[in-house]
């Protein structure tokens, strides 16, 4: 579920008019985007837990059994002031959590404005009244920052610009009103007082396209936890524990902490993702067998609810490499 916040600067993300619902011509988002529908994104007020700001948009998914751990958002989105109501359960009904996303939307120029004002980074370290990323992490299990336009340093005077129409323009602030280095943005977003935070930084070249990722992300994270297969392979922080994930922390020496070395080493070879990797890990005994069985013989491994095999080509692949 896609919840886009009905406040003007917020629901831009939508040609949806945030009064009357109906689509309209907005200034950076004038073909057509995938959160126009209202069966896929709905306008209401994004306040949660009393909060007066939150973010710009909210993504409703499924997370692990259990949840993420430590998830600060616990009540729904604010129904009143006419917008939607929107009943929202801890645990959904395929067993997996509730997991809130939130996304801060951006250009360049907001971006710049709202971190010299303060607006956008207080409260992060300085005790001062939170701002818009602290909220975030106040209220979201997962946070995103997107920042939308194409930008450069000046390349004769190392000041940011922002591309329009073609030209290139610096980005200026106000009071008083002046120009900015390139520095003065990469230094805080690539600083400690922002990537500690564990805020995602997407940077998208227009604001159609986050329209695009936001909808994209609903739909990855609509899906049942237990069904994405390649988190069950890539992740290595002991985090999914619990979410019958072959990367659970087991006892070295084990029967399963081999299996999961062998499925560990067969998802580094070409083309072979979690199942085909699960199907090699215990069709072999051990990794040495495994790295010395012929192509033939793991073109025949079968895997997935298909019980497709590996097939020539990939064992070919796997073979060039283990040679």
């Amino acid at each position: 579920m896609i919840l886009i916040d009905s406040r003007t600067g917020s629901s831009e993300t939508s040609r949806r008019d945030p009064i009357t619902g109906r689509l309209s011509t907005s200034p950076g988002l004038n073909s057509y985007s995938p959160l126009d529908d209202p069966s896929v994104a709905r306008l209401c007020s994004l306040a949660i837990s009393g909060e007066a700001y939150c973010a710009d948009a909210m993504v409703l998914g499924n997370g692990p059994a259990g949840g993420l751990g430590g998830s600060p958002a616990t009540e729904a989105p604010d129904a009143s002031q006419g917008a939607p109501e929107v009943e929202v359960s801890s645990v959904n009904s395929s067993g997996s959590s509730l997991v809130r996303i939130g996304i801060e939307v951006k250009d360049w120029r907001d971006l710049v404005s709202s971190l010299h004002s303060g607006r956008l980074q207080a409260g992060l370290s300085d005790g001062l009244q939170d701002g818009q990323l602290a909220h975030l992490l106040r209220c979201y299990d997962v946070q995103i920052l997107m920042v939308y336009g194409v930008w450069r340093a000046c390349p004769d005077t190392g000041k940011l610009q922002n591309q329009w129409h073609g030209k290139w323009y610096d980005v200026t602030v106000e009071d008083p009103p002046k120009s900015v280095k390139y520095e003065y943005v990469s230094r805080f977003l690539m600083g400690p007082g922002f990537l500690l935070t564990g805020i995602r930084l997407v940077l998208l070249p227009s604001l159609a396209v986050c329209s695009k990722w936001i909808y994209d992300l609903d739909f990855e994270w609509s899906q049942p936890f237990d069904e994405h297969k390649s988190t069950k392979v890539f992740d290595k922080s002991g985090r999914l524990n619990g979410n019958r994930c072959l990367f659970d922390r087991v006892e070295p020496g084990t029967d399963r902490w081999r299996l999961k070395h062998r499925v560990q080493l067969a998802k580094e070879l070409p083309n072979i993702g979690y199942e085909a990797a699960n199907a090699m890990a215990k069709h072999f005994k051990s990794a040495r067998a495994m790295f010395a069985a012929s192509k033939e013989e793991i073109a025949e491994i079968r895997f997935g609810k298909g019980n497709r095999r590996i097939g020539k080509t990939r064992a070919e692949g796997i073979d060039d490499v283990l040679k």
